[in-house]
């Protein structure tokens, strides 16, 4: 027969605890950011993380009075938790386990270069270390992130310089560089890619744009360089 789990969530906030059964994970941190473990409402807006990334992610299993035995996290494919996105994270302990409550920290999680972007499903979970009757899984936790595109990062990727004008832009960007570009990507401020150009020669046609900033990313022999501009 198994045991009820019973989870103590810690609200970051407010600093009140409550206990609740069913559940057995909690003070979820994702790359910096701090939720509680209510499934689908932890967080005010979803945490963004960026393709080819690895995500960084702190959280609490708890399992009453039994040992954990393993610490579980995958991300599925949009909010109806769908297909798997990269491989499962799936650290398992040796016996007799973790003593409970046990805090997995700074997990990594690698974001393929190629997972879609918009928002998707991260499910946690954890077993519980029975010796007699083998682990037993708790309840799972699904909670929403946004994977966009990794020209938002805010490491220095610019590999060499560029000039672009006019800007604002109605019609034509005109792009100066003493690189040969072979190509340029423009993204809008969600990490959304809008528009694409290989074997660049010298400009960009943006008139088919709505009004807003945009980021452009030129690639050439160098690497990357970004820079953003207005569309008027």
């Amino acid at each position: 027969m198994k045991k009820n789990y019973i989870k103590t969530l810690f609200l970051f906030a407010v600093l009140v605890s409550s206990s609740v059964i069913g559940q057995n994970t909690s003070n979820i941190i994702i790359n910096g950011t701090a939720g509680t473990g209510a499934s689908g409402t932890e967080f005010a807006t979803p945490v963004k993380v960026e393709q080819g990334k690895d995500m960084t992610v702190t959280f609490t299993l708890t399992h009453g009075s039994n040992n954990i035995e393993r610490a579980f996290m995958v991300v599925k494919t949009g909010e109806a938790a769908g297909a798997n996105i990269g491989g499962p994270y799936n650290n398992i302990f040796d016996a007799p386990g973790e003593t409970s409550p046990y805090t997995e920290t700074d997990a990594k999680y690698a974001i393929p270069s190629d997972a879609p972007l918009g928002n998707h499903t991260l499910r946690f979970n954890g077993k519980n270390y029975i010796p007699a009757g083998g682990s037993g899984w708790g309840t799972k936790i699904d909670i929403i992130i946004e994977i966009v595109a990794a020209t938002l990062s805010t490491e220095k990727i610019n590999s060499f310089e560029f000039n672009t004008y006019p800007n604002p832009v109605e019609n034509n960007l005109f792009i100066n560089s003493q690189e040969k570009i072979q190509s340029a990507e423009v993204f809008n401020l969600l990490g959304t890619k809008v528009l694409s150009l290989n074997n660049v020669q010298g400009s960009l046609d943006v008139s088919s744009l709505s009004k807003s900033i945009y980021i452009l990313k030129l690639t050439s022999d160098k690497g990357i360089s970004t820079k953003r501009f207005v569309k008027k």
